[in-house]
């Protein structure tokens, strides 16, 4: 196609036929238009009404993709979502911004937790080169990474030799959104990132702003253990909350009344009852009438099951009959020379 750029009746007319796809799954067509398509948008000589078929092209194959609810997890690889991302939001961000969050709805939503290990190096890579808006959202991926995945954990600690900027750039971007990112980060895997990241630091590159960062975490972490370990009041006070109620009823019954029917707790289970009676009686038509609807559907779902099942039985009971005989005489055999073979 990238022959045809210049010729817009063309292109646009090949565009038609590549963009052909079926209403119940969209997911081959989208994934050819964002892997060969989306690289035309940049090319020179390109007109702007084949642009615009491309972005509205591509709007349509989304929401047919998103009606479809079929898992897209597999539309694109890791590195070419890095691209999609560069192309998205540092390219052409007017056109694309609001289509790759969508996008990005599909891949993520519907990808199984430990699939985000695949995203998690490719990522971590990229945070170098990005820029603006692009490192932002890079960034952004790679927590929720960390946050779905435990595995990632491994991968960061076994990059942090290779690629320490990129780590020293994540941990900052934890700790600029601590407060939003404290109860969502898994508090063993970050705790044993960051014990590693303090004990096998690289005297070259770190900063001592990098360990009070790890060292913040680490208090921070070991505060989150504490408070998971605190002392359950809230469970404590139901639990007397009980035993007192049940005392104040035992005496109320045993000691403060000369019987049961005389006393406060038989008054007020009485009134709760007669109280459960009234409603019950207002809401008998009701309830009858769902009862109704309900035993109706469920003879017209089942009836035809019962009917085939008794249908299903004719032909078996005589194969059943000619088991049970055959089983009989088997066991007869067996009983008659079972001596005969043991001795």
């Amino acid at each position: 196609m990238k022959s045809h750029v210049k010729d817009t009746r063309t292109l646009l007319s090949l565009l038609w036929a590549v963009g052909q796809t079926s209403d119940d799954d969209p997911r081959p067509t989208l994934k050819v238009w964002l892997l060969s398509v989306l690289s035309l948008f940049d090319t020179k000589g390109i007109s702007e009404e084949a642009k615009s078929y491309i972005v509205e092209h591509l709007k349509k194959l989304i929401k047919l993709a998103e009606k479809s609810q079929k898992k897209c997890h597999d539309l694109v690889d890791p590195k070419d979502f890095i691209v999609l991302q560069k192309f998205a939001l540092d390219e052409n961000p007017n056109q694309f911004r609001d289509i790759y969050f969508r996008l990005k709805h599909l891949l993520f939503d519907s990808l199984p937790s430990k699939r985000y290990r695949n995203y998690f190096t490719s990522l971590l890579v990229s945070v170098r080169e990005a820029k603006g808006n692009h490192r932002e959202e890079i960034l952004n991926c790679l927590v929720r990474c960390l946050t779905e995945d435990d595995h990632c954990y491994n991968l960061w600690t076994s990059l942090h030799a290779s690629k320490n900027e990129q780590t020293r750039v994540l941990l900052h971007y934890v700790f600029d959104n601590w407060c939003d990112l404290r109860g969502k980060l898994p508090r063993q895997p970050f705790k044993f990132a960051v014990d590693y990241f303090l004990e096998n630091e690289l005297s070259e590159t770190w900063l001592d702003e990098d360990e009070d960062v790890c060292l913040f975490f680490h208090r921070e972490l070991a505060k989150r253990r504490y408070e998971a370990r605190s002392f359950g009041w809230t469970r404590i006070a139901f639990v007397l909350s009980l035993i007192l109620l049940a005392v104040l009823i035992s005496l109320d019954i045993f000691y403060l009344s000369p019987s049961f029917e005389d006393s406060t707790s038989y008054a007020v289970l009485s009134t709760l009852l007669s109280w459960q009676l009234h409603l019950l009686e207002k809401a008998a038509p009701t309830l009858r009438l769902v009862f109704a609807r309900v035993s109706f559907y469920w003879d017209k779902w089942s009836l035809p099951i019962w009917k085939a099942m008794k249908k299903f039985g004719l032909y078996l009971e005589p194969a059943w009959s000619w088991l049970s005989k055959k089983g009989a005489d088997l066991s007869l055999m067996l009983y008659d020379n079972v001596g005969k073979w043991t001795s």
